[in-house]
């Protein structure tokens, strides 16, 4: 059983980070977020033919908790603070899909309540990658001191092990 992958992105980013931008200045950033203290993030709708494309590596939940259609988050991690081991509830999600725009990261997946490594992937722009985060404790270590990503829910009921 795989816990997670990266695959390769063939998709001009450009107008993504365009889009990224814009939604950073139009309305001010979360900072609510329980596991980093300098993590920010935006929600937003994901540009349409960037859904569609993404649509075809894995289903994704655009009305995420009735806030579709395209529903995403735009994260910032504006320094080189690791992400603490954690499991997250995925009630109403299979697992998290991330498409990095700026900066590289390893997430590893640890022995429950350590920081006991298991196994690793890095990943970067020009690839997205899933985690079950609900099904394995990880945490993430960035490789870049920023990164800028986007994250999105696989619809519930997804067989992952099948891509």
């Amino acid at each position: 059983m795989t816990w997670g992958k990266s695959v390769e992105l063939n998709y001009d980013l450009d107008s993504v980070l365009v889009w990224a931008r814009k939604l950073q200045l139009s309305k001010p950033a979360e900072k609510n977020w329980a596991l980093s203290d300098d993590q920010t993030y935006w929600e937003g709708e994901c540009p349409d033919n960037l859904w569609s494309y993404l649509n075809t590596i894995v289903p994704l939940d655009g009305d995420f908790r009735g806030k579709g259609p395209n529903y995403c988050t735009l994260q910032e991690y504006p320094s080189c603070k690791i992400l603490s081991p954690h499991i997250d509830h995925t009630e109403k999600y299979e697992a998290t899909f991330l498409l990095p725009l700026i900066g590289r990261a390893t997430t590893s997946i640890v022995e429950p309540n350590t920081a006991n490594k298991i196994d690793s992937i890095t990943y970067g722009p020009r690839e997205v990658f899933w985690l079950k985060n609900g099904e394995y404790w990880h945490m993430v270590e960035p490789v870049d001191e920023y990164r800028l990503v986007i994250m999105f829910f696989i619809t519930k009921g997804t067989d992952l092990d099948r891509l």
